[in-house]
């Protein structure tokens, strides 16, 4: 999910304690299932009206195939994002 507009709150449940994360426009949610093959571990809650673009997977991985440095940024956010969520199991 790609935000257009708006804000959302990331509820990261894997800790005993949850965290709270809030991305707006321009920053993207839900690559870990698509670039690391692993389950959800988070929900998303909108914060204010809220404008999302979608693409599925394989629409995904052909248009990273042709914009690589944008591939390895998503790729390096997915691993940052499971290592930081691996912490707390």
């Amino acid at each position: 999910f790609f935000i257009a507009n708006g804000e959302v709150c990331i509820i990261d449940n894997s800790h005993d304690q949850p965290r709270y994360f809030v991305l707006k426009r321009g920053s993207f949610f839900g690559e870990g299932g698509i670039l690391l093959n692993t389950r959800r571990k988070a929900s998303v809650q909108c914060m204010t009206y809220v404008c999302l673009y979608i693409l599925l997977k394989p629409d995904l991985m052909e248009i990273l195939q042709d914009f690589h440095a944008y591939a390895q940024r998503m790729r390096q956010v997915a691993h940052t994002r499971a290592a930081s969520a691996a912490v707390g199991e």
